[in-house]
């Protein structure tokens, strides 16, 4: 399984249009690619998360593993994020 890259700058403008567009429309075999392709990247992005679930092949045992692994690691991110929004509640900024 090839390791997930990071989207170039192309890649990534395509991503925000996955990201903003309705979930509805099925993503095509290059949108699936290219979602699956930049997985690491994808977990850090919370909106797109429904995308990868729907770009993983699901008879596929290695996708799964991996599809998996980045939702873990995505909650891990979303946890993280939300203690740092929730410590800047109770900051005293006087």
């Amino acid at each position: 399984m090839p390791p997930s890259m990071p989207p170039n700058h192309e890649q990534s403008l395509r991503l925000k249009v996955i990201e903003n567009s309705s979930p509805l429309r099925p993503l095509t075999e290059a949108d699936k690619h290219l979602v699956f392709a930049s997985r690491d990247w994808v977990c850090e992005h919370p909106l797109l998360l429904p995308r990868l679930v729907e770009a993983v092949d699901w008879v596929d045992p290695r996708q799964v593993d991996e599809g998996r692994m980045c939702l873990v690691k995505s909650e891990e991110h979303v946890k993280a994020n939300s203690a740092e929004l929730a410590m800047l509640q109770f900051l005293d900024v006087k």
